[in-house]
């Protein structure tokens, strides 16, 4: 559970019925929502002095694996936002159904299977949930208007630690310049539901449920404007200080936008008058893209420009070995390059014969993969074009995947295309009963259904 189980305290009962007792501590304040509880058939493996690794046994040995290196992690978060007073970060995967990617429950931060890819490529997604018990479990939002003081706190700091775990500040940059397409796909998204007002930085809930505004935006929107934030001031040699003063600050404090920008201003009082006259309003509460920019020109992000456009521009009769002459390692690509252009290609209208998809999922070695973070935007691109076979493929991560990231792009692609609807319809049918209900209730949204 959300706390430290006192192993010295264990009691058994034997009996008609055996049984134990076991007690946990936790010393520190905690949101209502951050109280969490597993039950199960579950083994542990340490994997540092503070952390370990819960499973269920069959799946032990690649959680041990795949997360060997959260130590480290957790030392270089250390290094920005100051001592973990948590003691133990242990973390659980939990089964296939568990709707997100992670949860950052105090001692026990909860985590998807789908992280589990065998090659360690996604296990930085626990950058962001160390990243947590500084923002979000040390100073908390007031209330979820200001879900970014959480989200968009915590994935400012996760792409500090990709960069110092990279050794290269480009990392930073590239993550935020792959962002924006996440961002305007939710834009569109937002828009197209009718519902755009819900893409403000402080979102206004007062006839909304919390779920109903949940997308990328509070965290990459919030991320932005830190990151803009920290340009503004001097650079990171001046902002790291702050992010120390800002927690310990609001330490076991609940926060809002207005308290967090008042204690700011306070931290650079040489900055003052050109902070305060930054257009705050705006800034909170216009809905869409930030009215600002920063730089975040980045080898990564033109290497992925440039061969987004090829694939874009190119005829259906292209030469293959034309763009493999210049990316002969293109299948070798890290999994955030390779997302990227995928995200990238996904963005433009699409008119390509089965033969060039089949070509651009060999340029990337795409085929066969089972990592969602590929799996699922490769999916999608196959269906823009008209590739019905991969509809199958759709089908089988919506059948063992519960992770609402990958399962509510997937069925809004199916819907979206009239010879697979019926397929996307009859799928959810099946599915609906073993969802989350709040997860279940935006996807019927997706769909066009009422439950």
């Amino acid at each position: 559970m959300s706390a430290i189980r006192d192993d010295g305290k264990t009691k058994e009962f034997l009996g008609v019925i055996p049984s134990k007792t076991y007690y946990f501590s936790q010393v520190h304040p905690i949101p209502s929502y951050l109280m969490a509880i597993a039950v199960g058939n579950l083994s542990r493996v340490e994997l540092g002095q503070r952390c370990a690794v819960w499973s269920e046994p069959e799946m032990m040995d690649a959680c041990a694996f795949e997360f060997a290196e959260v130590e480290r992690i957790l030392e270089v978060a250390e290094t920005i936002c100051g001592p973990y007073i948590w003691k133990r970060f242990d973390f659980l995967v939990l089964p296939p159904s568990f709707p997100c990617g992670g949860m950052e429950n105090p001692n026990m931060t909860f985590l998807s299977p789908t992280l589990v890819v065998g090659d360690k490529s996604l296990v930085t997604v626990l950058a962001h949930e160390i990243a947590h018990s500084w923002s979000g479990n040390l100073a908390t939002t007031a209330s979820w208007e200001h879900f970014w003081l959480n989200e968009g706190w915590t994935r400012f700091i996760e792409t500090k630690i990709k960069a110092k775990l990279e050794k290269d500040e480009n990392v930073r940059k590239f993550l935020a310049q792959s962002a924006l397409k996440r961002m305007d796909e939710d834009f569109k998204l937002f828009q197209k539901q009718g519902k755009f007002n819900l893409t403000a930085l402080v979102r206004d809930l007062s006839n909304s449920h919390p779920s109903d505004a949940f997308c990328s935006i509070p965290y990459e929107k919030g991320s932005r404007l830190l990151s803009y934030l920290e340009e503004f001031v001097g650079g990171p040699e001046l902002f790291g200080p702050y992010i120390l003063k800002y927690f310990q600050h609001f330490e076991f404090v609940p926060v809002d936008s207005q308290l967090w920008l008042d204690h700011f201003i306070t931290c650079f009082p040489q900055k003052s008058e050109s902070l305060k006259a930054l257009p705050w309003e705006e800034i909170f509460f216009t809905p869409g893209s930030m009215g600002f920019n920063y730089d975040t020109s980045n080898p990564l992000s033109l290497m992925s420009d440039e061969i987004v456009r090829f694939w874009v521009q190119s005829s259906n009769d292209f030469c293959l070995q034309e763009i493999r002459g210049q990316f002969p390692k293109a299948a070798e690509f890290p999994v955030i390059l390779k997302r990227d252009i995928l995200e990238g290609v996904l963005e433009n209208n699409l008119e390509w014969s089965q033969m060039k998809f089949e070509s651009f999922t060999d340029f990337l070695g795409l085929q066969g993969s089972k990592n969602c973070e590929l799996r699922v935007p490769w999916i999608r691109i196959g269906l823009k074009c008209g590739v019905k076979q991969v509809a199958v493929d759709a089908v089988d991560v919506l059948k063992s995947v519960g992770r609402v990231k990958y399962v509510r792009p997937l069925y809004r692609a199916l819907y979206d295309w009239e010879q697979t609807r019926s397929t996307a319809l009859d799928t959810f049918e099946t599915m609906k009963n073993s969802m989350n209900p709040m997860r279940a209730k935006r996807i019927a949204t997706d769909l066009q259904l009422e439950i």
